[in-house]
């Protein structure tokens, strides 16, 4: 077998036949599933290769498998196998061969099977193991730089270093490097063979920093490449350095058990580097530019401080290379922490079970529990674990304040007609007597990606369960089993049932950067589940934007990377949008690119999403930045399905990708509080809080809570008509007496600026820089004034006042409303708002806050709108929601609440309903719509478009549940309504605004003179009207002179071989004669043509298929298709032609137009698939004939090509005498589901005759990649004009064939100018009559027709 760099063939098949004594039979067949770069990796001398294999064994006879065993030559020891997927007599098993020696192997595994039947052979391949190569890695160790303009932004330098090694390096042998210098701390990673090498001050050791920085690499402890670089740290020898240190909290030494210090470092005139070091690094340790410009920067610095400890700091400037040292500044002030912080946690004092079981099978789990606010509360149901909202008040059926235990109760409600065991925390708190145990895991059967567009796809899933039925089925990275790329709910079934149905969904792409291998997990509601990474022997179809190849370090195909509006971006005043362009060297219409940027502390936190552009073959993303950002290179990463690469790296690959920044003045100082002042007046009470922003305050959220009790009063902030450098803000609380002796503070503060620069606050500490920095150890609480009151008894919940009774979460009104009262013997506290809490069956919450509608001092009533999810609560045995009421409380803050307050019956249907479109245009085109429940079946649904003028039913030339996509919405519509249709079942009516953009059609066409074609023009004021030199006809004329009208043929003769209309009818010639004329229609071919217009390739048509799909309802038209192939450069293009014949009148549109199909019209829907040009710059030729033929012997022809009226549309004319066969080609086609316009090119020839027209017609379809759609049509016309009266025709005349014209010119150089003037006159005198005649005619020929009709 040829020897290959690694494993031989991706899914390679093979089917092994054996011969067992005289049985010779198939008895297994092996799909080879190993990504084909799993095993690009060099081999070691000693050890040789690791070498492993996928493969899915089927065992087509039952022989059962029991075991493998592997050989090749060397082998010593059996390698290990696993089982991947274990599905009936599909086995899918990954194969690790640990020390496959170097060189050629030629490598077999066999099966071990059950019944004697013994061992075959199922699989056999050869593998070349190439070892690593001894030599160094890189050729040439000079030209290496650290990448320019990152050093204050990560505090990093850069250096790409491209390796000349063709493979991934051994799991036992990978990269190290060491470094000259202990000042220096590099670390590595390969990406595409090149080495990405990222260095950072070793701020432990910084005597002095050496001017170049010698890197080497090695691999098992072999020096395979060195490099000397100059440092990335800037230097300037400067004698006069006075840097402005600034520390918050400036005078406060000791600082409590949790809680942040700043340094605030201000160095001018010094372009060299500077850092501030810590004492100790802490878990919060952050430091970064927040204002200046080079040579003039200001640096903060902070910690975060939980433990006992004491912090100082020093801020170093690097004026000169070693053996010169750093000016160092020592801190003034020393922070101290005097006590650990402990994180309260929850934990339960005691529990107990309060079994409804009768009572629509509710469960409350009630007990004392400490803390119950303080960390994530997780109930598991069986296999499955859901986390109750546990955060105040919900659960507290009772409480004091400041007592940290409470009374805590937690609603279930139980399925019953399985086993159930309830969890909490792991701790089996609650089993049912179900008699029926679900021990089945559900299955999934089968599992497919249709891939929609680069941002969404639609996932369609089979899968069953036994018992409790299917809940959920997602998919998920092992690396991070939280995250979940998409997920499938019972509700989202379309066909079957929960225990044995499928399941589909429109999904969004997510973008986040997760990597890891994907599996999928399916769960059914008793909480058993299945995982899978493999089905059916096949690996799970590819997420598109799935991460898990990028440690195969596959080669990017990126060409260049460039800024639409340049790389250097000004942001001193404003923010700035721009465009990042990527060019592959293959396109990428299919898929997204993601464009990542960070923060100051380099946390991923915004990216933006782009798009391919089709005609520009590139990728494109729309991004902006905010103003002020520090001047220098800006850090981002872009990512594609498959790879992640950071702008340093990129920077060293394409010039064009570093993205630069000009700010005169830096400012990434977030919003900060200056000011805190306390208010009580006037009935309210609180905080006036001034706020400061050197660019401007944007928005902010605080929240306020009371020391003895953990209700928050929240507040939303905005600058609007404030001032957004400095204001003030006010918080007001309502004052209610009585009141007991409380302190309210600022709980959490988050505070937006204009470009985005945060402050945060919460949980007393910052984790980057917190509001209150400046005002540190100043931070004030109000005390109301309270009196003694006494109050002995909690708060009462009086009663349900009114309820939703029931609520179908299928459709869209899913509101639940509950009323209540409450009261106390003293005085409610009512602007402690209750929480309500619904439960469904399987450990489903959603919590509301209540809204106070009224109250007294001892009375209040409140109101809470639960708005549920569609399908919340679905399925349920119960049929029921449980509702809860927490927090409801008095003045002297005892808290109650319900755990079982009352139920809301649930049900499920499933009706139409449309909630959003893509975006539309007055130039019309395709529409995306999105909604629910759709259907499957395009012959069931239907979508109808009313226009302002028009109502027309559509088509799906998409359709999935959540998505339909109709073609041809018309032009020129500013707005339309529409309404999906399925099984009968109307949704909504939905209105689609189209945003304005100007027509990019043909203009009409204009003419030097005022005169219309015709005589009379247009054919008198009956037939038509002259505008602009142009006829517009009225019905039913039609022609460029109105003179035309189309008449009633006979059904035409159906070819069932090939697309041809080949039509004989009877018409009466003006002086009595009947003659037959024939009418062919054909297709012929489909040529290749470059852009010289001159034949590439031509592919005639010979063969086709033929399928009549005109149905028994079908009475306006009759429709048949026929369908070929061709080939060209390795790929089959199939051309599907549907001929339709109409008997009436019909409108249809095609291409965005509304067009009028005369009656006996024939109309051709041309489609073809992608086709492998020879060259993007070739185009197609689609090559169509017609013609018509009299048996008469005395007739005449003529021939006119031209644009209609409307001027959309090419046509050609071909008359005998009185009857025409008229084809009309629409200049627009659908080419890759865009409209565009397309050339008709009418061929010259001198084939035809006096009895005899016809034509060749080339529609011209430019360059494509996925699709085409044509849409000519066809019909006889009787015309009043004879030909043998317009110039140019060819008649039967003893002339042998002179055309009009020619004669004309004969007998008018014959005679005198007398004469001529007097047979012009006799022959307008005798024009007039015959037009008068042949009209008269005419209408005696139409109304026979109409009567034979």
């Amino acid at each position: 077998m040829k020897k290959v760099g690694f494993l031989v063939i991706l899914y390679a098949f093979l089917i092994v036949s054996v011969n067992a004594g005289s049985l010779n039979t198939q008895l297994f067949k092996t799909v080879d599933l190993t990504h084909p770069y799993e095993n690009n990796v060099y081999g070691t001398v000693s050890g040789g290769c690791k070498l492993t294999i996928v493969l899915s064994i089927t065992d087509l006879t039952s022989l059962g498998i029991v075991g493998y065993e592997v050989s090749f030559t060397g082998l010593t020891t059996q390698p290990s196998f696993s089982i991947r997927e274990l599905n009936g007599n599909i086995n899918v098993i990954e194969f690790s061969l640990p020390n496959v020696p170097g060189g050629e192997n030629n490598i077999t595994i066999k099966a071990d099977t059950t019944g004697g039947l013994g061992q075959y052979e199922i699989y056999q391949f050869s593998y070349y193991c190439e070892i690593l190569p001894q030599g160094p890695f890189l050729v040439n160790s000079v030209g290496f730089d650290f990448a320019d303009g990152y050093l204050f932004q990560t505090g990093a330098g850069y250096v790409s270093i491209p390796l000349n090694i063709t493979k991934r390096l051994p799991p036992t042998n990978q990269l190290s490097l060491q470094v000259n210098d202990v000042t220096y701390a590099c670390n590595v990673k390969l990406i595409n063979n090149t080495c990405y090498i990222a260095c950072y001050l070793n701020i432990g050791q910084l005597l002095g920093v050496n001017p170049n920085v010698v890197i080497n690499g090695y691999v098992a402890g072999s020096n395979r490449f060195s490099v000397i670089l100059e440092s990335f740290v800037k230097v300037q020898n400067t004698e006069s350095l006075l840097p402005q240190v600034t520390y918050y909290p400036s005078t406060i030494s000791e600082l409590p058990s949790k809680t942040n210090f700043y340094q605030l470092s201000t160095v001018n005139n010094f372009l060299g580097y500077f850092i501030v070091i810590p004492s100790s690094i802490t878990n919060g340790y952050s430091s970064y530019i927040v204002g200046g410009s080079p040579g003039n920067l200001t640096l903060l610095s902070s910690s975060t401080m939980n433990s006992i400890q004491t912090l100082t700091s020093q801020l170093v400037l690097f004026k000169d290379y070693a053996p010169t040292s750093p000016v160092y500044v020592q801190s003034t002030n020393q922070f101290k922490c005097l006590t650990n912080y402990v994180q309260p946690q929850t934990t339960f004092v005691s529990h107990s079970i309060q079994d409804n079981y009768t009572l629509y099978n509710t469960v409350s789990i009630q007990g004392t529990v400490n803390s119950p606010w303080n960390g994530l509360l997780e109930f598991t149901q069986n296999g499955f674990s859901s986390i109750y909202p546990n955060y105040y008040p919900f659960g507290c059926v009772n409480g004091l304040p400041s007592a940290p235990t409470k009374s805590m109760g937690y609603p279930f409600i139980i399925p019953s007609s399985y086993k159930i065991d309830l969890y909490l925390d792991g701790s089996s708190v609650y089993s049912n007597n179900a008699v029926i145990n679900d021990i089945q895991n559900p299955k999934l059967l089968d599992i497919q990606y249709k891939y929609i567009n680069s941002r969404e796809m639609v996932v369609t899933a089979v899968a069953s369960d036994d018992v409790s039925g299917i809940k959920t089925i997602y998919l998920y990275s092992q690396t991070e089993a939280q995250y979940r790329f998409y997920e499938l709910n019972s509700w989202d079934l379309v066909s079957g049932t929960l225990k044995s149905g499928t399941f589909q969904k429109l999904i969004q792409y997510k973008f986040d950067r997760v990597l890891g291998d994907l599996m999928i997990r399916v769960e059914d509601h008793s909480g058993k589940y299945s995982k899978y990474e493999y089905l059916n022997g096949k690996p799970l179809p590819q997420y598109l934007y799935d991460f898990t190849t990028y440690k195969y370090q596959i080669r990017s195909d990126i060409s260049n990377i460039f800024f639409k509006d340049g790389n250097v971006m000004d942001l001193s005043t404003s923010a700035k949008n721009n465009t990042m362009i990527i060019r592959f060297l293959s396109p990428k219409p299919d898929v997204s690119a993601v464009l990542y940027f960070t923060d100051e502390n380099l946390i991923y936190n915004r990216y933006f999403i782009g798009d391919w552009n089709e005609e520009l073959q590139q990728m494109e993303i729309d991004f902006y930045l905010p103003s002020r950002l520090l001047t220098g290179s800006v850090f981002y990463s872009i990512s594609y399905p498959g790879y992640i690469f950071d702008s340093p790296y990129l920077n060293q690959r394409y010039l064009g990708s570093y993205l630069k920044v000009i700010s005169d003045n830096c400012d990434r100082m977030p919003p900060l509080i200056t000011s805190i002042i306390e208010f009580n007046s006037d009935g309210y009470f609180g905080f006036d809080i001034t706020i400061e922003d050197e660019t401007g305050f944007d928005r902010g959220f605080i929240s306020v809570k009371s020391s003895i009790d953990d209700y928050r009063f929240n507040f939303t902030l905005s600058s609007e008509a404030k001032n957004p450098l400095v204001d003030v803000y006010r918080i007001s609380i309502p004052f209610v007496v009585p009141c007991v002796f409380q302190r309210f503070s600022l709980d959490i503060v988050e505070l937006y600026d204009i470009n985005e620069a945060v402050s945060t606050f919460s949980d007393g500490n910052s984790n980057g820089v917190s509001p209150f920095m400046k005002i540190l150890g100043n931070v004030n609480t109000t005390i109301p004034s309270c009196g003694l009151f006494t109050d002995n008894l909690p708060p009462s919940f009086g009663n349900i006042t009114s309820i939703t009774s029931s609520v179908d979460t299928g459709s869209e009104d899913r509101l639940v409303t509950v009323s209540f009262m409450v009261y106390d013997d003293v005085a409610i506290y009512y602007p402690h708002l209750p929480s309500c809490l619904a439960t469904s069956e399987g450990m489903v919450y959603l919590t509301v806050v209540s809204t106070l509608v009224n109250f007294t001092q001892n009375v209040a009533n409140y109101r809470c709108d639960f708005n549920l999810p569609y399908g919340f609560g679905y399925p349920s045995e119960s049929g029921k929601l449980l509702i809860s009421i927490y927090g409801i409380a008095d003045t002297s803050l005892k808290i109650i609440g319900t755990d079982i307050t009352d139920f809301v019956n649930i049900t499920f249907t499933k009706l139409p309903f449309i909630t959003k479109t893509s975006n539309m245009t007055t130039l019309g085109g395709s529409l995306t719509i999105y909604g629910r429940n759709f259907g499957l079946d395009p012959l069931k649904t239907t979508v109808e478009v009313s226009y302002k003028d028009l109502k027309f039913n559509y088509t799906t030339s998409t359709l999935y549940t959540d998505l339909v996509v109709i073609d041809s919405i018309l032009e020129k519509q500013s707005s339309f309504n529409i309404t999906l249709i399925n099984t009968g079942q109307r949704s909504n009516i939905f209105t689609v605004l189209a945003e304005y953009l100007p027509p990019t059609g043909t203009p009409n066409p204009t003419s030097s003179g005022s005169k219309c074609p015709g005589t009379p023009e247009c054919g008198g004021s009956s037939n038509g009207i002259c505008v602009n030199a142009v006829c517009q006809c009225k019905s039913p004329w039609i022609g460029s002179d109105c003179l035309s009208q189309v008449i009633v043929v006979p059904n035409p003769t159906i070819n069932t071989t090939d697309p041809a209309i080949d039509n004989n009818f009877n018409t009466t010639l003006p002086d009595g004669d009947t003659v037959t004329l024939k009418t062919l229609i054909s297709i012929i071919s489909l040529n290749e043509m470059n852009i010289n217009n001159t034949l590439i390739k031509e592919h005639p048509f010979t063969t086709w298929i033929f399928t009549n799909q005109t149905t028994v309802n079908q009475t306006l038209s009759q429709q048949y298709q026929y369908s070929t192939n061709i080939t060209n450069n390795r790929l089959t293009t199939n051309i599907i032609i549907t001929l339709q014949y109409f008997t009436e009148e019909t409108t249809l549109i095609f291409a965005n137009q509304l067009l009028t199909i005369l009656p006996s019209s024939i109309k051709y829907n041309i489609k073809l698939t992608p086709y492998q040009f020879s060259s993007e710059l070739n185009y197609l030729q689609l090559i169509m004939s017609a013609s018509i033929e009299s048996t008469s012997t005395d007739s005449c022809t003529y021939q006119e090509t031209g644009t209609t009226n409307d001027s959309n549309n090419d046509y050609v004319k071909l008359q005998i005498d009185n009857n025409s066969l008229y084809g009309r080609f629409i200049k627009r086609g659908v080419i890759d589901n865009r409209v565009r316009t397309i050339e008709n090119i009418f061929f010259n020839n001198n084939e035809s005759t006096n009895s005899n027209s016809n034509s060749r017609i080339g529609i011209n379809i430019p360059y494509f990649r996925k699709s085409v759609e044509l849409d000519p049509d066809f019909s006889v016309l009787l015309d009043i004009t004879n030909a043998n009266d317009k110039d140019n025709s060819i008649c039967h005349i003893s002339d042998k064939g002179l055309t009009k014209s020619q004669l004309a010119g004969i007998i008018i150089g014959a005679v005198a100018f007398v004469s001529i003037v007097a047979i012009s006159i006799a022959y307008v005198i005798w024009k007039k009559k015959k037009h008068q005649k042949l009209l008269g005619i005419m209408n005696k020929k139409l109304g026979s027709l109409n009567t034979n009709k």
